[in-house]
């Protein structure tokens, strides 16, 4: 008896939650989305990382706590995508889950990164922003200018905002994706 009292109820107050239409769309603003620091707990102090994700089709930087501040490090921490809190206040990545492996950088600056096909596999502006992703997270660090992208051992073409290269590329070349108020982390090693 008494579910079929609140039945009726529950339909008033169902009814009485619904929205006007609008006659015309309505222009909302966009307010651009922070930079998010993931906060180390409690009682961990040690070397962080930046790495790079995407918001709003720009780079965003974000420090992450690290097991050590290295490329490969930080190149394994964007590998695995925005963390739940990240990913809540708007970030994406466009970087697939893989391995990188990468050497020291040599004399010129230049890191390579040995990546897997699932790396070529993207297509279209995702590579790019993949691309960009990698490259500002690695030149993040003070003895990287320019990444250098293998796939067994063979220089592999990646995408620039001029096109094609096999060469080292560094930040200038994804500038349409650099942050929209020139935000720059401070480099990590």
């Amino acid at each position: 008896m008494r579910r079929r009292a609140l039945l009726p109820l529950a339909v008033l107050v169902v009814a009485g939650c619904g929205i006007d239409p609008q006659s015309a769309p309505e222009d909302i603003a966009i307010s651009p989305i922070p930079a998010v620091t993931s906060e180390p707990t409690a009682g961990t102090a040690g070397p962080e990382v930046t790495l790079w994700f995407l918001a709003d089709e720009r780079l965003t930087p974000v420090t992450r706590p690290a097991s050590e501040s290295t490329p490969a490090t930080a190149l394994e921490l964007l590998a695995e995508g925005p963390d739940p809190e990240e990913a809540d206040a708007g970030l994406t990545t466009a970087v697939a889950r893989q391995p990188f492996t990468v050497d020291d950088p040599d004399a010129d600056g230049v890191l390579t990164v040995e990546v897997t096909r699932t790396f070529s596999s993207v297509s279209g502006d995702d590579q790019l922003r993949e691309v960009a992703q990698v490259v500002w997270t690695a030149t993040e660090f003070d003895a990287v200018d320019a990444v250098r992208f293998a796939t067994e051992g063979e220089a592999l073409e990646v995408p620039t905002d001029l096109g094609l290269s096999d060469e080292p590329v560094d930040r200038d070349d994804y500038a349409s994706l650099a942050p929209a108020d020139g935000a720059r982390a401070t480099p990590s090693g």
